[in-house]
């Protein structure tokens, strides 16, 4: 599953990524499923709908990061909500700049179990994989001006000062020493 993660600011501090999604047909009684990351997007271009690009697809998954190791969940149907682990947080946060993280899946038995679960080709996407992720930004707080100014205009022909009034209808401010990372703003 590919997922677009172009929403996420690339500074974004990553604290958990988890997978939603709905199991219509259970995996075998008793198997697991692994979950795996892909470090490459999977589209036609890294992966084209031949023999050679679905086979290159099972392999880049079969060793990819191991996310989830052993999982039950698709042992019986309805909607699931899989926390993907610290693998999955550390993943999904060097990958921020590609906009994409993929994962995959990998049974414990592959020759007669297999599951089902809803994918964004149904008609209700209600259903549709979802990967929902903590993270915060702008952890550090701004640093505060070293000097202010204040102009009448932006010709700077009067400079204001304090305990006066003004009735500029377009002052101008400037400041030097303040810093805001994530913003980018500063003096």
């Amino acid at each position: 599953i590919n997922f677009d993660t172009s929403s996420l600011p690339d500074n974004a501090v990553i604290s958990d990524v988890k997978l939603k999604l709905r199991v219509t047909k259970e995996y075998g009684s008793g198997d697991t499923v692994d979950i795996l990351a892909n470090s490459k997007e999977i589209d036609d271009t890294n992966y084209p709908n031949t023999d050679t690009g679905n086979s290159n697809l099972h392999l880049d998954i079969a060793s990819g990061a191991l996310l989830v190791d052993d999982s039950t969940d698709f042992q019986s149907t309805g909607e699931k909500t899989i926390d993907l682990g610290s693998v999955a947080d550390s993943t999904l946060q060097s990958l921020l700049p590609d906009d994409q993280f993929s994962i995959g899946f990998e049974g414990s038995d592959e020759t007669d179990s297999w599951s089902v679960f809803s994918s964004s080709e149904l008609l209700n996407s209600n259903y549709k994989p979802e990967l929902e992720v903590e993270y915060s930004t702008d952890l550090a707080d701004p640093t505060n001006p070293d000097t202010f100014t204040a102009y009448n205009s932006d010709a700077k022909t009067s400079q204001l000062t304090t305990d006066h009034w003004y009735n500029y209808t377009a002052p101008r401010f400037e400041w030097s020493g303040a810093t805001d990372n994530y913003s980018g703003l500063g003096g």
